[in-house]
């Protein structure tokens, strides 16, 4: 951690980024600050610690901010830097214009979320070794359609609509979203209408979704969205050979705005 501190506040010292956002820690909170030579001193407080943020977000709002085209750095986890990759991918920044500074989970986060992504998952794939194993989803995929179905209406009859799940998500970032339009989500309805809210949402990320869980911890009535999630991420590497966040060159099969640019072409 030490080492990294040094290079964060050397990169901010010389001039090499104008900023950097990191995850710090100062008395009880530990929050993502915006590092630059005007609170430098927070260096020292830069923490691994397993409460997380949407920070890929917070990091493209900082590139859009920039007063000059000085790059921005950013501490990150394995599946933060995967997400940063889809949203080069996506055109939400230029990855060129970015410090990434990599950073291993704390043992309790890794435990917490028996995460893939610290083992490289491309290479897991590509050496046709088990990955996203989770024993609950296979569990539930071995049942019946009914079984399923009773247990996915059982879990979301509990949703309030908070959005939580949409708004710390990393890889959703449609500026207007379906699931605030009335044709598709009834308006002032608790819970919503059972399927088509979540499954909407899991559609919609599909190809770009790392698996990081944060929609499910950000979850307030505790519905384990991030097994929905995992499935469609799990089937997609499976039926499209490809791994969202794993390549930086490597498109999305989904990404239907390329391929009529290319046919247009």
């Amino acid at each position: 951690m030490d080492e990294i501190r040094e290079k964060i506040a050397s990169l901010i010292k010389d001039g090499k980024a104008g900023s950097v956002l990191a995850i710090v820690k100062n008395g009880i909170n530990v929050i993502p600050v915006q590092i630059t030579s005007q609170n430098l001193d927070e260096v020292s407080n830069i923490c691994l610690d397993e409460r997380r943020y949407p920070i890929e977000k917070m990091l493209a709002s900082l590139v859009d901010a920039r007063d000059d085209s000085s790059p921005v750095g950013i501490v990150l986890r394995p599946c933060e830097k995967a997400a940063v990759i889809e949203l080069h991918k996506l055109q939400r920044f230029n990855i060129a214009d970015l410090i990434l500074i990599d950073i291993d989970c704390s043992r309790e986060l890794r435990d917490k979320c028996a995460c893939d992504w610290k083992d490289d998952i491309a290479v897991k794939v590509q050496e046709g070794k088990e990955f996203l194993k989770d024993e609950t989803l296979d569990t539930l995929e071995s049942g019946t359609s009914k079984e399923r179905w009773e247990f996915w209406s059982k879990h979301f009859a509990r949703c309030i609509k908070c959005y939580g799940c949409r708004n710390v998500c990393p890889v959703c970032i449609c500026k207007a979203c379906c699931l605030e339009e009335a044709d598709v989500v009834e308006k002032g309805e608790l819970p919503p209408e059972f399927p088509i809210f979540h499954l909407a949402r899991a559609v919609d990320v599909a190809g770009r979704c790392i698996d990081c869980g944060k929609c499910e911890e950000a979850c307030p009535v505790d519905i384990p969205l991030r097994l929905i999630h995992k499935k469609v991420f799990r089937d997609f590497i499976r039926d499209f050979k490809y791994i969202p966040g794993a390549s930086i060159d490597e498109k999305c099969p989904l990404d239907f705005i390329e391929s009529i640019k290319e046919e247009g072409d």
